[in-house]
């Protein structure tokens, strides 16, 4: 990937993908009315999910973090 726009699609792909597994995550433990426990490494890329890559912000990830932070 020599391209700077294909580098930051990429992350930017990386990005959703790990909020959406986090979701999922969320939703389960919700459902099954257990705690959630996350990773230092899931921490950090959902805060990373939430700081915007060139100039683009992933719009689900502040409401995904609310949905992990309730299922906490």
């Amino acid at each position: 990937m020599d391209s700077p726009l294909l580098q930051d699609a990429a992350s930017l792909v990386q990005n959703l993908t790990a909020v959406s597994a986090l979701g999922l995550k969320a939703l389960d433990a919700l459902q099954k009315k257990t705690p959630l426990t996350l990773t230092p490494e899931e921490t950090e890329s959902l805060a990373k999910a939430i700081a915007p890559v060139a100039e683009v912000l992933l719009m689900v990830a502040p409401p995904v973090k609310k949905l992990v932070d309730a299922a906490k």
